[in-house]
C-alpha cells in the first residue's frame, strides 16, 4: 500500500472537471486508489463520490493505492495531483 497527502491549490477546488480526469486516469490503473478528506473516504473510480466529499482549496486529501502495480500509480497519480489540482 502506497499513499500521500496532499493540499487542494485549485482555486475551485476538487469539482467535476478535474474529478473526471482524476476518474478517468484511475480507470487506467491497476490499483484500487481511494480519496479521503474530512474522516471520509471513497472509490476515487466515482466521480461523484469524490464530488460528494467537498474538497475546497486548502483541503487536504489522502490518496491510497492498492494493489497491482503501486509505484507506477503512485507516481501517475501525484504528478496528476501537482499538475491538476
Amino acid at each position: 500500500m502506497r499513499s500521500f497527502c496532499y493540499a487542494i491549490t485549485d482555486p475551485i477546488g476538487l469539482h467535476m472537471t478535474p474529478g473526471g480526469k482524476l476518474v478517468a486516469l484511475v480507470k487506467t490503473l491497476d490499483s484500487r486508489v481511494t480519496v479521503s478528506a474530512g474522516g471520509s473516504a471513497v472509490d476515487a473510480g466515482k466521480l461523484l463520490r469524490i464530488v460528494s466529499l467537498g474538497i475546497t482549496t486548502g483541503t487536504q486529501v489522502t490518496v491510497t493505492i492498492e494493489g497491482g502495480d503501486e509505484e507506477a500509480s503512485y507516481r501517475k497519480l501525484y504528478t496528476f495531483f501537482a499538475a491538476e489540482l
